[in-house]
């Protein structure tokens, strides 16, 4: 039997990710391609203590919940963040998801068709790049330096191509490690209101930081900015949309 598969699958390719993983399941490969942590590390005793107490307060915590995740965490996620002197916002902003994999996912989804132009650093993150590709973006790496993109090269391929997406790990990227200037974030920050692009900041790694100063800056910075898509981490990481993100946007389309 043919199958008659969609024409989106033509640009599918062998997840890079997943072929790092399958060798270093072999046992005998110490990788590290794969951001993968030393088993001898994970706080096994924590974790089966957090399920006794979650399953001894009743059989609701094996039921199905909100699509938007599990209310209450949404909450100390708010708290969290006023913390950090983000107080704009409340549980309803918050949309918990299985790995950042499913946060970039749900926003493709949504945001990019095909053809449509996403620019990244160069190099990025994979998955990111072959969820983009799944939806037939066109993807235009932007040249970086230790600073953070290049704003001369930004700047000529912003008008050259009319982004949609501009796709950024600013804190501690994937894979260079780089964390970018305050000056480069704001200069990218402003180029968006002029040129009415989508900020996607992928922020997995923000708080292994020791000097927060001038992050701690940007975040506010980004608040100001009304097209902006932050992806935040528990290690499992959480979607949190700007001013009202992808609810509005859902309703917006239906």
């Amino acid at each position: 039997m043919k199958y008659a598969f969609a024409k989106r699958v033509r640009h599918l390719q062998s997840s890079a990710v997943r072929d790092i993983l399958k060798v270093v399941n072999q046992g005998n490969v110490l990788s590290f391609a794969g951001g993968l942590p030393d088993d001898e590390l994970f706080p096994v005793e924590a974790i089966e203590d957090s399920f006794r107490r979650a399953l001894s307060k009743g059989k609701k915590a094996m039921q199905y919940g909100e699509t938007e995740g599990y209310y209450p965490l949404r909450e100390v996620i708010i708290e969290r963040m006023k913390k950090k002197q983000i107080s704009e916002f409340t549980p309803n902003h918050v949309l918990l998801t299985t790995g950042s994999q499913q946060a970039i996912d749900l926003f493709s989804r949504v945001m990019i068709g095909p053809g449509d132009v996403i620019f990244t650093e160069e190099p990025t993150y994979l998955a990111a790049l072959q969820v983009f590709q799944s939806y037939e973006a066109k993807i235009v790496p932007i040249r970086c330096d230790e600073f953070g993109m290049d704003f001369e090269d930004l700047q000529e391929k912003v008008k050259a191509y009319r982004p949609k997406v501009v796709y950024v790990v600013p804190t501690f990227s994937n894979p260079t490690g780089r964390v970018w200037s305050f000056e480069r974030r704001e200069a990218l920050v402003r180029l968006a209101h002029r040129q009415n692009f989508v900020i996607f900041e992928d922020d997995p790694y923000g708080d292994i930081q020791y000097t927060p100063g001038a992050i701690r800056q940007w975040r506010h910075l980004m608040m100001e900015h009304m097209s902006s898509i932050r992806v935040r981490s528990l290690r499992r990481p959480c979607l949190h949309f700007e001013q009202g993100g992808l609810s509005a946007l859902i309703r917006s389309f239906v």
